[in-house]
């Protein structure tokens, strides 16, 4: 059996709900509580390492007062300058989280300038042929509304990560994957005002452990092609800070046994992320985006 992650596609549906202000929570199904789950993909059985839910990771965004904040995005005229190939893949992932968050807030300009950088980048790593001319035609129409401008960025996206899978192209898969997490992190810590032990946003990143855990063994399976390797070397400093979380005990059950002792029977766990771990997780996280897009820290 290989495996072959599917984080960029569900990383990409995190950061549209990410940017979703009117999300409604649903009932997570009990698939969610496995570490990892199969599907049935392109004719074979394939193993996908689990990522945490949307709602899981960017619920707190319900909140309306929220502001664009364009300073955060890597700029489109940067697209010129990623010249090799481990560049190019990076900033793909990079760009894409960029035009997740523009379309989400319905900047239609911002939107339109991401997809043409989309597209190019798609030219120059050998993947325009998902722009076909279904594609292009729901991408001119994307002025009419809002939930059309996201469709099609989502769609998109889609036939970009079935197109890598097909043609076994899954070492470019993870290098986009990797790009789009980093800058998802990167947008998300520097929207926390401030650190709030009890805010749900610092726990949704504390979360992230688990899907940054997964990104790492994504890319591990091609540690032999140097530009991934490199990759790895740059963000095991984050995976270092996610280390020294603690896990700490939020509730537990118990019950008398015949004797009339008490008998812990549950519990329930989190990561405990410290303000000092925060600061130090989000210095990390804009320092590996930084060495990517080549863009100076907001």
């Amino acid at each position: 059996m290989k495996n072959y992650s599917l984080i960029f596609i569900l990383l990409f549906g995190l950061s549209m709900s990410f940017w979703s202000c009117d999300k409604t929570k649903n009932n997570q199904t009990s698939a969610d509580n496995n570490e990892f789950e199969e599907f049935e993909e392109f004719g074979e059985e394939e193993t996908f390492y689990r990522i945490p839910s949307p709602d899981e990771m960017f619920s707190f965004l319900t909140d309306k007062n929220l502001k664009f904040q364009p300073e955060l995005l890597n700029p489109s005229a940067n697209a010129d300058k990623y010249i090799d190939r481990k560049a190019k893949e990076l900033n793909f992932g990079i760009y894409a989280a960029d035009l997740a968050y523009t379309a989400s807030f319905h900047q239609f300009q911002g939107s339109v300038d991401y997809i043409t950088v989309v597209k190019r980048l798609a030219e120059d790593i050998e993947i325009a042929a998902v722009f076909n001319e279904d594609m292009n035609n729901r991408i001119k129409n994307i002025f009419e509304n809002a939930d059309t401008l996201i469709n099609v960025t989502n769609a998109t996206y889609y036939q970009i990560v079935n197109y890598l899978q097909k043609n076994d192209r899954n070492q470019t898969l993870s290098l986009l994957t990797a790009g789009g997490w980093i800058e998802t992190l990167y947008i998300v810590t520097h929207l926390v005002p401030e650190y709030d032990e009890n805010s749900k946003t610092i726990q949704h990143i504390a979360d992230q452990k688990l899907t940054f855990e997964n990104l790492m063994l994504s890319l591990e399976q091609f540690n032999d092609d140097p530009a991934i390797n490199e990759t790895i070397n740059d963000f095991k400093e984050i995976g270092n800070v996610y280390a020294q979380l603690k896990v700490i005990n939020t509730e537990t059950s118990a019950k008398q046994n015949a004797e009339g002792n008490v008998v812990i029977v549950g519990s329930k766990t989190k990561l405990h992320m410290t303000k000092e771990q925060f600061n130090l997780l989000k210095q990390k996280i804009a320092q590996v985006r930084m060495k990517i897009t080549g863009k100076s820290n907001v």
